[in-house]
């Protein structure tokens, strides 16, 4: 039995890799454009964990940890779904934010 992933199965990911932590930024952004509340100011925000699928695309799906300057630590996750032959790329995320928020 190989170790090779299987053709459309996900494979999960370095979450210390670059690439990961760049999307976190872009989806955490996305996340405060698309929500009231407005922008939040970010002490750090810290991938914990990634996945990678191949689906017509790409289908990367990252949990990470957001410290906002003032405040509690709180989760996010994201969807991003990239088709770079269409020039194309889709960012679904959702936090759980504190009560206080």
């Amino acid at each position: 039995m190989s170790n090779q992933p299987l053709c459309g199965g996900i494979s999960e990911a370095d979450p210390n890799d670059p690439k990961y932590i760049q999307l976190a930024h872009e989806s955490f952004a996305k996340y405060c454009e698309t929500n009231p509340g407005g922008p939040i100011d970010v002490k750090e925000i810290k991938v914990i964990g990634a996945s990678h699928q191949v689906v017509a695309g790409s289908m990367t799906r990252i949990t990470f940890a957001v410290e906002p300057a003032n405040g509690e630590i709180f989760t996010c996750y994201a969807k991003i779904w990239e088709q770079p032959w269409l020039n194309k790329k889709e960012i679904e995320v959702t936090c759980d934010l504190p009560d206080n928020w």
